[in-house]
């Protein structure tokens, strides 16, 4: 049951006075709840404009979300949410405004109601949207980190695919080289290998991707990640990891051996899922060049929109 609250001011704050209010928000109303953030619908007074509103605890991560939301408000593309303001509620939690988007996520939509199992060319047509988000994306040098079908938002009626969640959200490290992330932000059964390694690269995105057509196409993750969290880890506590060189972070060649047992595809499961689908050969091939042990080997966003394009030809 939704629950109203009562009407609220933002004010924009600068580093010596407080400016009058912008925005008024009016009508708000509970609509749902994560582990770190809580969603409500609200509408601005002034123009009329449905909006989302995120309260969430306020840490590095969530500036970063604002920062990242900012700088995509000048996308006309309409993949992303449109950001129109962040106020402090208190010294632990703050407030992002952005306007309204239609429809709920690809998990609820395709999960939580088992009779909207997705046809092929349904699932090929999202791959599409997904894939014009991360390239999208790209443009502005960046990568998501936790690309997943909760993080997509559906809308059914105008078949338009927007990309949400940016707290994890990084630079693309430069050229096509891998590099060092520090903390990030990301969602088990989805970590691409390098993850582990706290390494990002301008591929990383597509690991993620493959996750979700695997899914749709499926109805189950590819890889137990907790398993491979633990065996990487061992590897990486073991005598044989090394720090990454500064310039090339190339993963030494005994540990990647050894993580392909455990992110090997596809194997004879994989390959036995994929036989009741349309366009087993195109697909067996597109998901070898996704899941890739070195992000530097996968195949890239451009490359495979259009290897997806021709799936249906």
């Amino acid at each position: 049951m939704l629950c109203c609250c009562k009407n609220v001011k933002v004010k924009k704050f600068t580093n010596n006075h407080t400016i009058e209010p912008e925005y008024t928000f009016c009508k708000m109303k509970f609509a749902t709840h994560s582990l770190h953030s809580t969603i409500y619908m609200c509408e601005e007074s002034k123009t009329k404009t449905k909006c989302i509103c995120k309260q969430i605890n306020l840490h590095r991560n969530t500036m970063n979300e604002i920062n990242i939301l900012k700088k995509l408000k000048n996308s006309n593309s309409g993949y992303f949410p449109k950001y129109m303001y962040h106020t402090k509620i208190d010294k632990s939690t703050v407030s992002i405004y952005y306007e309204y988007i239609p429809g709920k996520d690809l998990f609820q939509t395709f999960f939580q109601d088992f009779s909207m199992i997705p046809k092929f060319e349904k699932v090929i047509d999202l791959a599409k949207n997904m894939l014009y988000c991360v390239i999208e994306l790209q443009k502005y040098n960046l990568m998501h980190i936790d690309i997943k079908l909760e993080n997509f938002i559906f809308d059914m009626h105008n078949n338009k695919l927007y990309l949400i969640d940016f707290e994890g959200c990084q630079k693309i490290p430069p050229g096509n080289r891998i590099g060092d992330m520090g903390t990030f932000l990301t969602t088990k059964n989805y970590v691409p290998p390098e993850i582990w390694f706290k390494i990002g690269h301008k591929n990383t995105d597509i690991w993620n991707i493959g996750i979700c057509l695997w899914l749709l196409l499926t109805r189950q993750y590819p890889f137990y990640t907790s398993s491979v969290r633990s065996t990487i880890l061992l590897y990486k506590n073991s005598t044989h990891f090394k720090k990454y060189d500064q310039f090339t972070k190339k993963m030494e060649y005994d540990i990647i051996k050894k993580c392909k047992v455990v992110y090997k595809f596809p194997t004879n499961e994989h390959s036995n899922q994929l036989l009741k689908i349309k366009n087993y050969n195109k697909l067996l091939e597109m998901f070898a060049q996704i899941f890739t042990l070195e992000p530097n080997d996968r195949i890239t966003a451009k490359q495979l929109l259009k290897m997806i394009s021709n799936m249906l030809i």
